[in-house]
């Protein structure tokens, strides 16, 4: 990835969605907000921006460029052993509003795919660091960016906005490379039992 040219998260402005051009997705979590922005006409655009909820101080969500390998609606949620040692899967949040990724997940190929932006059952808690290392958003906010990422959509987390620097090459439609890439990731995920978020 050529890293010589990028844009910087603060430059961007607001702008409409052109559903035909790729997206970078930016997590910040010094302002608790989710970006999702394009790139024309020598502009960056943020198209949409949602608050979020991060880790919290013992199970920080980590600063990383990662993918969004798998897209699930109404997932079902096997908690990992530190949470329920009988790891009990909870049925979808339509069925059971006791199901932390709400509506929508999407799985990131970080900690083994342990990382994911998703939805909430605690919309209250939106806007801190509370989460065991994903992403959280409100329902609705992870429904609208669930149908406008694709798999392969890549995901800045920072630390703060003036971490927030791309390259422009990410703007760039999935190459045959980056397919590879994202091939491999998903077939390391599908080997492993990633169900616990």
């Amino acid at each position: 990835m050529n890293l010589g040219q990028s844009v910087q998260l603060k430059d961007a402005v607001r702008a409409d969605l052109d559903p035909d051009a790729p997206l970078v997705v930016i997590v910040d979590q010094q302002t608790h907000l989710t970006h999702a922005l394009q790139y024309k006409n020598e502009t960056l655009l943020d198209v949409f921006t949602i608050p979020n909820a991060t880790g919290k101080a013992s199970t920080p969500t980590p600063n990383c460029r990662a993918k969004i390998v798998q897209k699930e609606l109404n997932p079902s949620w096997k908690p990992p052993v530190s949470i329920d040692p009988k790891q009990k899967v909870i049925p979808p949040y339509i069925e059971t509003h006791c199901n932390p990724l709400g509506l929508a997940n999407l799985r990131l190929n970080v900690d083994h795919g342990m990382i994911a932006l998703h939805g909430t059952n605690e919309p209250k808690r939106i806007g801190q660091s509370v989460s065991h290392g994903c992403i959280r958003h409100l329902n609705k906010d992870i429904v609208t960016l669930y149908k406008m990422v694709r798999l392969g959509t890549p995901v800045y987390i920072v630390a703060r906005t003036d971490d927030a620097i791309i390259p422009l090459d990410e703007f760039q439609t999935l190459s045959t490379v980056a397919r590879q890439e994202l091939n491999s990731a998903i077939g390391a995920i599908h080997a492993r039992d990633l169900s616990a978020i």
